[in-house]
């Protein structure tokens, strides 16, 4: 049962095994350091997936024999602490990792599908599990381990569903706050027309004092427009539309505050309102990922405790 206890399963349940399928699981390695993770890619999809753990002489490897030809390796002490998937029906397409100490992988894969995080609050990554369909990786599922102590990791996070379109490519904005629960959104600049044409999002910290610009995503298209948050003022709603693109995007803040409506009016509407966190927290905007290219194709909301 202490074992038990010490790991937690991202997302809880995995796809079903139709025919022709196999499932794998990681568990049995759940205790061990991971040193590299390595992964093979036909450019459209992950067919193998390895995972190389420091007291193990050999690399525990899922999915096809394929020689990888990516891979990620951490430093003695650096342990990942996020994952970000992407991936549609056919499989998981590609993944990106952040560790302990700041450091963010490429994007490994394809840019098709759509983005999932996969987070444990404390954790660190300790394996996967999941299904190998038509010689693809399938419902990936990420095994947390919660006995390393000393990460120094920040709070809680929640996530949004992907709002968007399947073009562009990948970003996430995450390198710009990291695992800092004291940094927040202080600037929001949006180019925009009949559709959001990009948004740059100016990140402060409280603690250090420092701000940082992250890079714009998005076309160069479309009229500028500020929107600038006021000190202990925090984004608590992102109201818009979207299509195959992010048409229209509007900020709510802890405030009363309602920023510009910013794009046209195309599109479905949606309304992401800040999520409570697993024990009963507000949070609030705290950055995003998503798609661009010469618009923002689609967004993801990460939320994080005031």
């Amino acid at each position: 049962m202490l074992h038990q206890s010490l790991t937690t399963y991202c997302p809880a349940t995995t796809n079903a095994i139709v025919s022709g399928g196999a499932s794998f699981d990681g568990s049995p390695h759940a205790f061990q350091t991971m040193s590299k993770v390595a992964i093979y890619s036909d450019g459209l999809y992950i067919r193998t997936l390895s995972v190389k753990y420091t007291n193990e002489s050999s690399s525990v490897e899922y999915g096809g024999k394929q020689k990888p030809n990516n891979e990620f390796e951490l430093t003695p002490g650096d342990h990942i602490t996020e994952v970000i998937l992407w991936k549609d029906s056919e499989g998981v397409s590609g993944i990106q990792m952040n560790t302990s100490t700041g450091k963010m992988s490429k994007h490994f894969g394809s840019d098709t599908g759509s983005p999932t995080i996969m987070r444990s609050v404390g954790g660190c990554l300790a394996g996967f599990s999941g299904v190998i369909q038509a010689d693809k990786i399938h419902g990936l599922q990420t095994i947390w381990r919660h006995d390393v102590q000393g990460l120094g990791l920040g709070g809680d996070r929640e996530f949004s569903q992907y709002y968007g379109g399947m073009g562009g490519t990948s970003f996430s904005d995450w390198p710009f706050v990291r695992h800092s629960d004291s940094a927040h959104i202080k600037t929001i600049r949006v180019r925009s027309e009949t559709y959001i044409d990009g948004i740059q999002i100016t990140y402060e910290d409280t603690c250090s004092s420092t701000s940082q610009q992250a890079d714009y995503h998005g076309g160069s298209g479309g009229k500028e427009h500020f929107f600038r948050l006021e000190a202990n003022e925090h984004i608590v709603a992102v109201l818009g539309r979207y299509n195959g693109y992010i048409v229209q995007l509007c900020f709510e803040t802890n405030r009363g505050r309602t920023s510009d409506i910013f794009g046209g009016y195309e599109g479905e509407s949606f309304r992401c309102q800040a999520p409570e966190t697993s024990d009963g927290k507000a949070t609030r905007l705290h950055y995003l990922c998503g798609r661009s290219g010469a618009w923002l194709n689609g967004i993801l909301l990460v939320w994080a405790p005031f």
